[in-house]
């Protein structure tokens, strides 16, 4: 099959890329014949939808012992978004991602669902456009691989709007694990500690502080704004922020707590938070 071809009927047409191989393999490389064979399939009208605004959509999720997998679909309204049809569409994706430890939407466009090997997932994606009379589309997607010796806890939030993720560097913590993916979820921290903080950020802050103290003496200015860079760490780094289950703890000391409940060595090996139309 000459790709210029493919890309060609693309370009005319809107399709995706595996649609318009299809079609033009039916129609033996005639460019014309393949975009009857499109509109006879609906694929163009589905085209004609995907320049509609998604603003809605949910985060399916997919775990088992060697990872977990993540993929963002989305659609243009939160009733769409809730229909059983299109949630568990989602979390087919999540398991196919998982599965195959896929890395990219393009590859997962590609595959296909194990029960209906014959048709793609680009396929799929495109049958149900037709179906819901809605733009839908797979945003990213994500595969994140577990490691011997942590703990792992994921937290959907908000009918799966939010999807925090939590790994411990020490086996058996898998309830702090849980418990801190809440915190993720609710508090946003970006950094896990001060040294995480590029340099420019505190010296910002740091002269932000000096700003709005500028009419105080020099050594109260600079307590003022060594008292504003607390306040930004406070805010943005996780192991610095309050505790959500424990407000007069940090996260540090509360990890801290439990290490000494537990007799272990317990360390923040990463987390993130993935939030519908986030980045």
């Amino acid at each position: 099959m000459d790709f210029s071809l493919v890309k060609e009927l693309r370009e005319k047409t809107g399709v995706g890329l595996v649609k318009c191989k299809e079609a033009l393999l039916e129609a033996k490389g005639d460019l014309e014949e393949a975009i009857v064979v499109l509109r006879k399939a609906g694929a163009l009208s589905a085209a004609k939808r995907s320049d509609r605004i998604t603003g809605e959509g949910y985060i399916g999720l997919a775990e088992n012992e060697s990872g977990l997998a993540l993929v963002e679909l989305n659609c243009e309204t939160d009733f769409v978004a809730k229909t059983a049809t299109f949630t568990e569409f989602a979390n087919r994706l999540a398991q196919v991602t998982l599965e195959g430890r896929v890395s990219s939407v393009e590859e997962l466009s590609q595959l296909s669902f194990p029960e209906s090997s014959a048709i793609s997932i680009e396929g799929e994606r495109s049958s149900l456009v037709q179906k819901t009379g809605e733009n839908i589309q797979i945003r990213r997607v994500l595969f994140f691989p577990k490691k011997a010796g942590h703990s792992y806890g994921v937290y959907p939030h908000l009918g799966n709007r939010a999807v925090g993720v939590v790994a411990l560097l020490c086996s058996g913590q898998e309830r702090l694990a849980k418990e801190l993916a809440v915190h993720v979820v609710a508090f946003a921290p970006k950094f896990l500690s001060e040294k995480d903080v590029p340099q420019d950020i505190l010296r910002q802050e740091r002269d932000i502080g000096l700003c709005q103290a500028k009419e105080k003496p020099q050594a109260i200015a600079e307590k003022i704004a060594e008292g504003k860079v607390r306040d930004f760490l406070a805010q943005v780094c996780f192991l610095h922020q309050r505790s959500m289950s424990e407000p007069k703890l940090s996260v540090s000391e509360w990890i801290k707590r439990e290490e000494k409940q537990t007799n272990a060595s317990i360390s923040v090996a990463s987390f993130f938070c993935w939030r519908l139309l986030g980045e």
